[in-house]
């Protein structure tokens, strides 16, 4: 109503969200437990184990990807070791956006940009991987099905028509992960083209014809929004967070609070560190929060 938008008008709704998060459903739909997200670090012993089961660089090999405690994977395998009561009620793990799909359509589905991020995937063939699933001991059943971004995997229920006004029947396309949805909003639809943003997190993207992988682990290597094609993206997770964190903890100095007086807020901290000389004295900050 406040949109003056009539939902007649709304041809298709598509989807995008935090990457990597973990919601777990039982048999009827409804959460076990809070959702582990993006970047919570708890599981890196589960890491280890994946390395453990399939060699280092044969792991790399598999999924174009290390074994990170961000992603989807080890937040399973941690579910399953630390929480078992929980595991045994599980019947489906979804995304955070696809969460949002489920409520609004009543459909199990998620789609190639996203999905990359569970390192669950066989990256080249844009679906889930038998081989790591099987290796992992995480059944496919647990698994939505895996729709390209363009695509239509659902439709607005009767239910959600009438908690949220949009009509029923409305098309629900796959959509996008927060960076692909991003990068495709920003132009990243060609190869020489690189995006670099800054949140919470911060996100390099690099689109790329075809599905590649470093060797060494150094990047990520995931599925793009935009059909048969992929990106490698280098990310830090503490890049604006660290900013928030260092403003929160310390702020600005009383000097330069004095020297601004009509200044406020994050702009204090630009000006301050317009006095630091280049290379900050050989200060390192490790943004590791």
């Amino acid at each position: 109503e406040s949109s003056n938008v009539s939902p007649k008008d709304i041809s298709a709704l598509g989807l995008s969200g935090q990457m990597h998060g973990s919601v777990f459903l039982d048999r009827e739909g409804e959460v076990i437990r809070p959702a582990i997200l993006w970047c919570d670090q708890r599981t890196q012993a589960q890491c280890d184990k994946i390395y453990k089961i399939f060699g280092y660089k044969n792991f790399i090999k598999l999924s174009y990807n290390r074994a990170l405690p961000g992603f989807t994977a080890p937040k399973i395998l941690w579910l399953r070791e630390k929480e078992p009561e929980n595991y045994s009620k599980v019947a489906w793990i979804l995304l955070p956006k696809d969460y949002i799909r489920y409520r609004l359509s009543g459909k199990y589905a998620t789609e190639v940009s996203d999905a990359a991020g569970t390192i669950l995937m066989d990256i080249p063939k844009r679906n889930w991987s038998d081989k790591i699933l099987e290796g992992l001991k995480i059944s496919r059943n647990f698994l939505p099905d895996v729709y390209e971004s363009i695509k239509v995997t659902s439709k607005v229920s009767a239910s959600a028509s009438s908690l949220t006004g949009l009509a029923q029947g409305t098309p629900i396309v796959g959509g996008a992960s927060d960076n692909a949805a991003g990068a495709v909003g920003s132009g990243i639809i060609r190869e020489g083209l690189i995006s670099d943003s800054i949140g919470t997190s911060g996100v390099v993207f690099a689109y790329s014809k075809n599905p590649l992988y470093d060797s060494q682990g150094r990047v990520h290597s995931f599925c793009h929004a935009v059909p048969g094609r992929w990106h490698l993206t280098g990310v830090t997770l503490s890049a604006a967070g660290s900013l928030k964190w260092y403003y929160e903890s310390f702020g600005p100095s009383k000097n330069i609070v004095d020297d601004y007086p009509d200044i406020k807020g994050y702009e204090l901290l630009n000006k301050q560190a317009e006095k630091v000389v280049p290379g900050s004295d050989g200060l390192i900050f490790l943004p590791y929060l």
